[in-house]
């Protein structure tokens, strides 16, 4: 029989929260993570940076592809240990997940190779247009592939995470995507939650099979009106906009800080070190105008025929679906969390226009990293582990 406390306002202490949840494991995975990362990007560059980790492995003799493939190895198998915490021992723990070892690892090693790949492309053609064209080269090449990265992100999607393709939405929610190219794909990961892909104009909205089964016609027809309010209010474009001159900008910085040595690959080295720190201050400056964009949709919504309630359930059912915290520590969340909590969520509805946001910048941020050879990018509590959110990172 369950004890209960004498207390009036007290709950069965069967029904209390444990201390350690999953989010909170998640979060303190993260802080561990992307900890570890940056103190190896501030002591790498204060022995030498590029130059020095070259030297210490022996590679002053190889070829720009042995040497950036050699590093990027080095890089990969450092993130074994968060990788395997996050994405295999933490879900099994936390009743997330069934998916075996093996089953784990097939999944890791195929996003791994996405991973590897496309930052070992970045290496070469960053090198190439520094060489051929100097800083302003090198810096225009960066962008290019970032602009490239997010109009073929559902491609990269699908290579790292294998999503299938699902059949088409039932036929009444059609009129929530009108005028929208859209597609629904499957992933073995609860927590993806799709999203817009493609530049401004060439949108495709990805949708979560799992939705479909999870939600009842209406509440996924809400989310999906949710989905369409980003693009309307524009906040989608501005989070994407925020994002590639985020990462523009301090790969510039990163450059000049660096002494502009782009025509080697120790300098385009010790660049990617220094942009990690750079996207290190980025995940905590760029979280607050993410989370007001997620407000901005929510008030859109509200003020175009849904109701609280409606908006409210859905935004609890998709939240268990994922961390389940519905509420969490202000400070807490405005240094880690850039899709704000439930309660934090509904609060906002309620109070006056927080001001236009851009949504997902910072989630944005992170995979565009790899076209700039930073090592955040997979490291953070809601992807760490789990390359079916590698590409596309989760949100609300």
């Amino acid at each position: 029989m369950t004890q209960l406390s004498s207390h009036p306002n007290s709950r069965p202490i069967s029904d209390a929260r444990p201390l350690m949840t999953y989010a909170r494991a998640r979060l303190w995975l993260g802080i561990s993570n992307v900890g570890f990362f940056v103190v190896l990007a501030t002591v790498l560059l204060g022995i030498g940076g590029g130059p020095a980790i070259i030297s210490m492995l022996g590679l002053e003799a190889a070829s720009p592809l042995t040497v950036f493939a050699a590093l990027l190895a080095c890089y990969l198998i450092l993130s074994i240990p968060g990788d395997i915490v996050g994405g295999f021992i933490l879900p099994r723990k936390f009743g997330r997940s069934t998916t075996t070892f093996g089953q784990f690892f097939i999944q890791w090693l195929r996003g791994v190779a996405i991973h590897f790949a496309v930052m070992l492309a970045s290496g070469m053609l960053l090198l190439t247009a520094g060489r051929l064209f100097g800083a302003i080269g090198f810096a225009g090449a960066a962008g290019l592939m970032m602009l490239g990265f997010a109009q073929f992100q559902l491609p990269l999607a699908r290579l790292a995470a294998r999503l299938r393709d699902y059949p088409a939405l039932p036929t009444e929610l059609a009129p929530a995507v009108s005028n929208q190219s859209y597609i629904a794909v499957e992933s073995t990961d609860p927590g993806f939650v799709g999203g817009f892909t493609g530049l401004p104009g060439f949108e495709t909205l990805v949708i979560p099979a799992n939705w479909i089964r999870v939600l009842t016609p209406k509440e996924l027809d809400i989310q999906l009106r949710r989905r369409m309010a980003l693009r309307t209010t524009g906040t989608r474009t501005r989070g994407l906009m925020v994002a590639l001159g985020w990462n523009l900008m301090g790969l510039t910085i990163c450059t000049y800080a660096m002494g502009g040595a782009v025509s080697s690959v120790a300098g385009i080295v010790s660049i990617g070190l220094c942009f990690t720190l750079w996207s290190f201050v980025g995940l905590l400056l760029l979280p607050t105008i993410s989370r007001r964009g997620v407000y901005e949709a929510d008030r859109h919504v509200l003020q175009n025929g849904v109701s609280r309630n409606e908006l409210e359930a859905v935004i609890r059912k998709l939240d268990r679906l994922q961390e389940d915290e519905p509420a969490r520590p202000t400070g807490v969340e405005a240094i880690f969390h850039p899709v704000p909590s439930v309660e934090n969520r509904l609060r906002a509805t309620m109070q006056p226009n927080l001001g236009r946001g851009a949504y997902h910048a910072v989630r944005m941020a992170l995979p565009l990293s790899w076209c700039c050879l930073g090592l955040l990018s997979r490291a953070v509590h809601c992807n760490c582990g789990r390359p079916s959110v590698w590409v596309m990172l989760p949100g609300d």
